[in-house]
């Protein structure tokens, strides 16, 4: 019907990338903390979200970095925002 489900990925939320796999290809948004980051991309570095994002051309995948801002990625490249003082 349309609906686009939003999936915030914490360390604690999730087992692997393999194991909730499902989970993450369903979603249209994903966003992640750096911790959250690391353990999803564990192996293959930043290949995963890359693989994510090939396997959806909707998706968008943000990473939130703290005072650093955060990260927007989609299938047509990336953004990075800066944190508001």
């Amino acid at each position: 019907a349309g609906a686009v489900l939003f999936l915030d990925a914490e360390t604690s939320t999730f087992h692997s990338r393999e194991a909730d796999s499902f989970f993450f290809e369903k979603a249209g948004v994903i966003s992640f903390n750096e911790f959250a980051l690391e353990k999803y991309c564990e192996g293959i570095g930043e290949q995963a979200l890359h693989d994510l994002l090939s396997k959806d051309g909707k998706k968008i995948i943000l990473v939130t970095l703290g005072k650093r801002g955060c990260r927007i990625l989609t299938s047509s490249g990336e953004l990075s925002v800066p944190a508001i003082q």
